[in-house]
């Protein structure tokens, strides 16, 4: 459980991460990002930067230290049968990590979406309900559960949204159960205007704050359009 002095931290970065200004900012982050692992030699390099440049970001605009486990495993985890390990997991979310060759063709998006969804079934299985992301730093594949079916989502771009919500997630800001399907669908402000987003934020957690939650009111959220550039150079 968060201290008074760390809960208030936590909201004030929620406060600053919920202004306009902040799509900005975490632009930045990304596209700083994004050069610098653009030609990574390797997944543990493309976790090293990943993770260095969200942590240090974290810390210098909300002097909040983050928490992500790396390298889990079945004995990390107090789950007996649970195999693989994972590249690293924070609250409810579980990241894997590729190098750049790694997640541009069909055929290795799909491998990365089944080792990861295997990652969320035997967690699942086990009462844990999370949801995950993989990334090369360009690039992002979620996967997720409604209900009890997986849904996979289309490579993006990362970008400024994408790492307000990854933040939000990583720092526990809502005392409720997220579904992962809303927090997902944060992740692009394609087809959307920051006013919009910010419309479509407010129902979400309207939604949520209602005991009943239909299929329907999930995918509401649910409708954002690839950016352009990745129907004409990934999707091939």
């Amino acid at each position: 459980m968060l201290t008074e002095p760390e809960d208030k931290k936590v909201n004030d970065a929620i406060n600053k991460l919920n202004s306009q200004e902040y799509v900005g900012v975490l632009n930045n982050l990304a596209s700083s990002v994004m050069k610098q692992t653009i030609s990574a030699p390797n997944e543990a390099t493309v976790a090293s930067i990943f993770e260095r440049e969200l942590y240090y970001f974290v810390k210098k605009e909300f002097d909040i230290t983050l928490n992500i486990e790396k390298e889990v495993t079945s004995q990390d985890l107090a789950i007996h049968n649970f195999k693989g390990r994972i590249d690293a997991i924070t609250t409810n979310l579980v990241i894997e990590y590729k190098k750049p060759e790694k997640l541009r063709k069909d055929k290795d998006i799909r491998k990365a979406q089944t080792q990861l969804s295997d990652y969320l079934k035997q967690l699942r299985k086990n009462n844990e309900n999370y949801f995950g992301i993989i990334t090369d730093g360009s690039f992002y594949v979620s996967v997720y559960f409604i209900k009890d079916s997986l849904k996979y989502d289309a490579i993006r771009q990362i970008d400024g949204v994408f790492f307000i919500t990854l933040i939000k997630s990583i720092l526990g800001t809502n005392k409720k159960q997220l579904v992962s399907r809303n927090i997902i669908d944060d992740f692009s402000l394609e087809g959307h205007s920051v006013s919009e987003l910010s419309n479509l934020q407010k129902e979400l957690f309207r939604c949520l704050n209602n005991e009943t939650k239909s299929e329907k009111v999930l995918m509401l959220f649910g409708q954002n359009q690839l950016h352009n550039q990745l129907n004409q150079s990934l999707l091939r």
